[in-house]
């Protein structure tokens, strides 16, 4: 009997233990995106994650917006006390990236794989562990007098074949439509705007240099930008801090702009190219366009384009042929053809006109003039 209940004692520890563990990844699972290091010099922000194998895991790979500088982004794992920089010489871009200049170059959003095997990120990979994981990223803006820090639109464990690792289900992003006012009085409000239109402000925190220039001057005359690509709350506040506005009118500017009209019912962010091609952006009302397809319409490889282009598909010989849906003239010995529409080979040996309008025999046209 006594060993029946320990038995019984047994499976329900093991129980506990394995509910606990189920419960664990399901709290931990929905990783909130982006990851906005927006603020001060020093700025830290941190997303925890689970890693169930360790030895599976050989690049860290992160899509950020604004890193226009080597050493802006530092990152570290757990608890370990130093940080890793980020510059070209420990990471990678992808091919376009790489060809625009890595970080620094041309791109405003970089993706960014992290080799866990080269001896610059050797804190990272020795700092992983197997269970759950908590990354740090920090804003180094020592000399930064243009930007508030950046934002971590994607991040992800990679294996050898750059596969990921966390699945898209472990990931939620913010939704901007659930973003409400700091304020809700009008008074707030009010003050919001008139801080907007009228507020002295400096050129940054490093010098302090009394501007000419209001909110209202660089920006759509209302703010209505802030509100048409969804900048969040902390983006508004910490630029309005930057820029020599207390903590309270920071907070009364973003709940201003909170409260106007959305021109635009897609998902526009701020880190999306305005105008980006994509599928069916011309199906939308022209007031959406700015906002373009998104991050996600970009593609990493001009030969990606094809389908788009050729939605029926194609190949070499239909690549190479001469076609036009215009009006065109055809004139050949004996003959004139007029029409619309018209396809041929390179060497035009063979051609078509998709509809004929008119043909005129010239042979024995001047005999018949002359009569």
């Amino acid at each position: 009997m006594f060993n029946l209940i320990r038995l019984l004692l047994e499976i329900r520890k093991y129980t506990l233990i394995a509910f606990w563990l189920f419960l664990g990844s399901h709290i931990f699972a929905q990783i909130k995106l982006p990851v906005e290091v927006l603020g001060v010099n020093g700025t830290i922000e941190s997303r925890q994650f689970n890693v169930r194998v360790k030895s599976n895991i050989h690049f860290l790979y992160l899509q950020i917006n604004n890193f226009n500088y080597e050493g802006k982004v530092e990152l570290r794992l757990n608890d370990t006390p130093k940080w890793t920089s980020l510059s070209n010489t420990n990471t990678q871009s992808d091919a376009q990236g790489n060809a625009f200049g890595g970080i620094g170059g041309g791109y405003s959003t970089l993706k960014v794989f992290v080799d866990l095997k080269l001896s610059e990120n050797r804190l990272l990979k020795k700092s992983l562990k197997e269970g759950f994981n908590t990354i740090y990223f920090r804003y180094n803006g020592r000399n930064d007098s243009l930007t508030i820090g950046y934002r971590v639109i994607q991040f992800n464990l990679l294996d050898r074949q750059k596969k990921p690792i966390l699945s898209i289900t472990d990931f939620k992003y913010e939704n901007p439509s659930s973003w409400k006012p700091i304020y809700y009085d009008e008074k707030s409000i009010k003050k919001g705007k008139k801080l907007w239109y009228s507020k002295t402000i400096v050129d940054n925190p490093h010098r302090k240099k009394i501007l000419k220039a209001k909110c209202t001057h660089c920006h759509a005359s209302a703010g209505e930008d802030l509100k048409y690509f969804n900048f969040s709350n902390k983006s508004i506040i910490e630029r309005s801090k930057f820029h020599g506005l207390t903590q309270l009118e920071s907070e009364q500017i973003a709940s201003y702009i909170r409260t106007l009209p959305s021109t635009s019912s897609g998902p526009g962010q701020m880190w999306d190219p305005p105008y980006q091609p994509g599928p069916n952006l011309d199906d939308k009302p022209s007031k959406e366009w700015s906002a373009g397809a998104g991050l996600n319409a970009v593609l990493n490889k001009d030969i990606e384009m094809l389908p788009f282009i050729f939605p029926e598909g194609t190949s070499e010989e239909k690549l190479n042929k001469v076609y036009t849906k215009k009006f065109v003239k055809i004139t050949r010995p004996g003959e004139i053809i007029y029409g619309y529409g018209f396809e041929a080979n390179q060497d035009f040996t063979r051609w078509e006109i998709n509809a004929i309008t008119g043909r005129i025999k010239v042979d024995g046209l001047a005999d018949d003039l002359e009569e």
